[in-house]
């Protein structure tokens, strides 16, 4: 059976999780309010609550959870990579194609029972919409038509996380992988990786988490003092909601624009250009 966690990569994950780790807190040290403006629907949030400090913490909260999914997404991929060049019976690592994220050969070299494996990888199962898919069908299909044909040439949805089972000829791939199977495929058979990735990643991460209390703590209360400075709240800490709307929904377009002419023009108003 193989084992993929070997030392070498168990320090390649905990360099990255430390970036990752890093790149959080300073994402929550170094927001502003122009950076929270717009992030939720204020329609629905002044319906349940005048308060600025919840508005305030629910869309630190999400801006936060935003940045962590991209930075997360691009942390899985490299050990995704590295898996397979750390791998002496592979050829590959990060996908040369657009649009994709691994490419792998097994067996390596090349006989006629190799497979090239052309994979895009995404976190959980609800990665994208029927657009979506067919984008990245078509990615694939590209990548195939280019790529030599001396080995099998497939194309591999990853999904990092979930029981998905496995599934074939799915339209936009040949192959869809999930949870513990991708991560099996990945280390050419080990069963155990999928966990031993989980127990990596949270090595330190109750000290971790009481910096990330103590940082969003400071940053709501700073950016309380912002949104009071700048008039989106009033000093007993109750929303300006007219403020916040011009802000985050105000756009008429100027007179005389382009836009202000179309706008006109869907209300009924003939278009300068159209005027005789």
């Amino acid at each position: 059976m193989t084992n993929a966690m070997t030392d070498e990569m168990a320090t390649f994950i905990r360099t990255e999780r430390n970036k990752v780790r890093g790149d959080y807190l300073a994402r929550c040290n170094s927001l502003s309010t122009s950076a929270l403006r717009g992030k939720k629907n204020p329609y629905l949030f002044v319906t349940f609550t005048g308060n600025a400090r919840d508005y305030i913490e629910e869309t630190v909260s999400a801006v936060l959870s935003a940045s962590a999914e991209t930075t997360f997404g691009a942390l899985l991929e490299k050990v995704a990579t590295a898996i397979i060049e750390l791998d002496p019976g592979a050829q590959g690592g990060k996908s040369p194609a657009e649009g994709l994220d691994a490419d792998i050969i097994r067996p390596f070299p090349i006989t006629p029972k190799s497979v090239r494996g052309l994979i895009a990888i995404k976190s959980g199962n609800s990665w994208g919409n029927s657009s979506s898919t067919t984008r990245q069908g078509q990615t694939f299909k590209k990548s195939k038509k280019n790529l030599p044909k001396q080995t099998t040439l497939v194309s591999i949805m990853g999904i990092c996380y979930g029981q998905a089972a496995v599934s074939a000829n799915l339209g936009y791939a040949d192959v869809k992988l999930a949870g513990q199977t991708f991560w099996f495929y990945l280390t050419n058979g080990d069963p155990d990786f999928y966990y031993q990735l989980a127990e990596v990643l949270a090595e330190g991460s109750a000290d971790f988490s009481d910096k990330v209390l103590l940082a969003r703590k400071h940053a709501i209360e700073r950016l309380l003092r912002e949104f009071q400075h700048e008039g989106y709240a009033d000093d007993a800490g109750l929303l300006n909601v007219r403020e916040l709307l011009k802000d985050a929904c105000g756009n008429l377009p100027s007179p005389g624009s382009k836009a202000h002419d179309t706008l006109n023009w869907l209300m009924g108003s003939p278009r300068q250009d159209q005027e005789s």
